[in-house]
């Protein structure tokens, strides 16, 4: 799971304000406000302002009474499990935090996170005031994965299946894509459901440790070739240029030959348009497959 700081949270969430409502930085950032502006311009480039000065200045905007009088602040934080735990402040004084952001200004400060069902964040926010997002998308998902695994035939088998995979989902459409895409490679080299089956177990259920899965399960041969057509796209994009289709057809040559290209007698100098073709055709197909 990555990991996020509380200090960067402060630091996004007081660079957002500030940024919306500029007239506030002089209040808000008190002495360093002070001491930046004394500096001569070379030296703003250098400036760095301290973790805890930026807790003080988030602590000040909030705290801000007259700052109510014509605007009202809503904050949305994602992933409050992403957080990391340290000794000084755990998931708890992190909820402690949050409200009392909401107690300074009950009335004008709003605040609207999200989590994974963490007892320390069930336990103390208010059930009348949550909803679980994965209640809200179950239908959907169940639709998608029943359009995604149709060629599975038999009624009952794909209806287990589906349901499993909903059930792991924890409502995250992207592990349900990612999942039923890999289910679908895999039902082309077989047809047997109990393998199915097994193969949705071996996958982890946090989308890092799935992306980093789907990586390692690509053919070592494929992932050589991935890695290259992304070198040379990304080489390509510094002139403002793409990597034609044909030109990604001769990749093998290439790789068996460094300078096949460079010789007199190159051998697909005359290609005719069938010929032409045909490479498109098997060059199309491998890059799908990449």
């Amino acid at each position: 799971m990555l990991q996020r700081s509380l200090d960067g949270l402060f630091q996004s969430l007081l660079h957002v304000t500030l940024n919306a409502c500029p007239e506030l930085i002089p209040v808000v950032l008190g002495d360093t406000w002070d001491r930046v502006t004394s500096l001569p311009w070379q030296n703003h480039l250098e400036f760095h302002v301290r973790n805890d000065d930026v807790r003080k200045a988030f602590r000040r905007l909030i705290e801000l009474r007259n700052s109510y009088d014509k605007r009202c602040f809503c904050f949305l934080i994602d992933g409050l499990d992403e957080y990391e735990e340290t000794r000084r402040e755990d998931y708890k004084e992190m909820v402690k935090l949050l409200h009392s952001w909401t107690r300074s200004a009950p009335d004008d400060v709003k605040i609207c996170v999200s989590s994974r069902d963490y007892n320390v964040f069930l336990n103390h926010f208010s059930p009348e005031k949550r909803l679980r997002l994965q209640d809200l998308t179950r239908r959907d998902m169940q639709q998608y994965v029943e359009d995604k695994l149709e060629e599975i035939t038999d009624e009952h088998k794909r209806s287990d299946l589906v349901g499993a995979i909903v059930d792991r989902a924890d409502g995250i459409f992207l592990w349900v894509a990612l999942v039923v895409n890999a289910l679908r490679e895999r039902m082309e080299d077989v047809n047997d459901f109990a393998i199915l089956k097994q193969e949705l177990n071996t996958l982890p259920d946090e989308l890092n440790s799935l992306f980093e899965y789907l990586l390692n399960s690509i053919a070592r041969h494929t992932r050589k070739k991935v890695h290259q057509l992304s070198a040379m796209i990304d080489r390509l994009l510094e002139y403002d240029t793409g990597l034609p289709l044909l030109a990604v057809s001769f990749l093998d040559d290439y790789d068996n030959d460094l300078e096949f290209a460079t010789r007199p007698t190159f051998q697909f100098s005359g290609l005719d348009e069938a010929a032409q073709k045909a490479r498109l055709d098997m060059a199309r197909k491998r890059l799908n497959g990449y």
